[in-house]
């Protein structure tokens, strides 16, 4: 018992328990750096680095302590940390390329309904975006939260520990380079499905006008059409709305999906 509190016993037993921990800390760090909600810059600093270390105490018991870290040397040490930063990293990029292909449906059919130039500011960036992508990006985050996916979100964390043990420093990431590419193009996919109901409906009241046009030329078509194609393409959003949620849905278990298949593919 004298042993464990002299400060050599101590030392020796905290100290496993130290860097296991900065580890776990580290591909937390990756992951709100990356995720598309937790690196908001409105969350402050002080909550996030909270949040960070009751989650890493969380998952210091289910991970476990690595007790061969000790006696690393110091840039080894460095380079493991590095490699699980990385691992956040990746997991939080499947999410943040999936809502970005969802802000680029409603660039699409916001440009086609006569919203090229309204922009607002996005809080969660600093940047402009098209108000139909900040309202369609909302809806995706709501449908998100309600499933729980931010629950789900750090389940996969959890089961990357599994996938690719804490400390294990190295990861065959030319193995999903081809798969990467895939999911930005997939990107395009994704934004045509949502935004393919209102650019088909857009473009047939402009096919009609235009044809007006040409049988009543002293009407200003300009002015009525502009109006006419903001009226349609809302309702149209509206009444898509139901359908839109069931994609999105699918979309963010498909995510959770590719985001296991490629932990996998990046053990092997």
């Amino acid at each position: 018992m004298g042993s464990l509190l002299d400060p050599g016993g101590l030392y020796a037993l905290l100290n496993p328990i130290v860097l296991s921990y900065a580890l776990i800390i580290s591909r937390l760090s990756g992951l709100f750096l990356s995720s598309p909600f937790f690196s908001a810059p409105q969350v402050p600093s002080q909550l996030k680095a909270i949040t960070l270390m009751v989650i890493g105490m969380l998952l210091l018991g289910p991970v476990g302590v690595k007790t061969e870290l000790v006696g690393l040397q110091t840039f080894h040490y460095v380079g493991l940390i590095a490699v699980e930063v990385v691992i956040g990293l990746f997991i939080g990029l499947i999410l943040t390329l999936v809502f970005s292909g969802i802000e680029f449906a409603g660039r699409l059919f916001g440009i086609q309904m006569g919203f090229a130039v309204a922009n607002v500011v996005d809080p969660t960036t600093s940047q402009q975006i098209g108000v139909l992508s900040q309202i369609i990006r909302f809806i995706f985050l709501f449908v998100f939260f309600a499933m729980d996916g931010h629950l789900i979100l750090l389940k996969a964390l959890a089961v990357s520990f599994q996938i690719l043990p804490l400390g294990a420093g190295e990861f065959n990431a030319s193995h999903i380079a081809d798969d990467i590419i895939n999911v930005g193009g997939n990107l395009f996919v994704i934004a045509m499905k949502i935004a393919l109901p209102i650019s088909c409906s857009v473009l047939l009241i402009n096919t009609g006008f235009a044809a007006l046009a040409r049988t009543t030329p002293q009407l200003n078509i300009f002015m009525v059409a502009f109006m006419v194609n903001i009226l349609a393409g809302l309702y149209v959003l509206s009444a898509a709305l139901p359908s839109l949620v069931a994609l999105f849905q699918r979309i963010i278990y498909d995510s959770f999906e590719l985001i296991g298949e490629l932990l996998n593919k990046l053990a092997t």
